[in-house]
């Protein structure tokens, strides 16, 4: 874009010397069209390095603790947990509901994750279970 600005005085003070005002006039219009063609492009430019910083400073403040992702706030608390496989699939923050303590699932693509304590707990209310004299196949 920077090579399309048309030099700023070449041949101009000339055209002022000879009184040809409408050539200047003209010339001057042509360099305002490029100082407002470089002023959206800077705008634009800077709309997306602010757009990337943004994502930058998730991406700093996004940690994962297994099985889901936290944000970390300023105030040094966990924000989340956050849906690992939305959030390593598509870059997208989708909040977890809890099903309950230590199990969660996410409403967007329909996983489901657990704390390794919860998984051991529901293994052993499967394994009590499994052990009672009714032979009760229910958790």
């Amino acid at each position: 874009m920077l090579s399309e600005v048309p030099p700023l005085f070449p041949g101009k003070s000339n055209l002022v010397k000879k009184g040809a005002t409408i050539e200047l006039q003209e010339a001057i219009l042509g360099l305002r069209q490029s100082v407002l063609s470089l002023k959206e492009e800077n705008l634009t430019l800077q709309e997306a390095n602010s757009s990337l910083q943004k994502t930058i400073q998730k991406r700093e403040a996004l940690k994962f603790e297994a099985p889901a992702y936290y944000l970390l706030l300023e105030n040094g608390e966990n924000d989340g947990p956050f849906c690992q496989v939305c959030q390593d699939k598509d870059q997208k923050l989708i909040r977890l509901k809890t099903k309950e303590v230590g199990s969660w699932s996410c409403g967007v693509c329909l996983g489901h994750f657990e704390t390794s304590a919860h998984k051991a707990l529901t293994n052993a209310k499967f394994q009590r279970h499994n052990n009672s004299p009714q032979g009760d196949w229910r958790v």
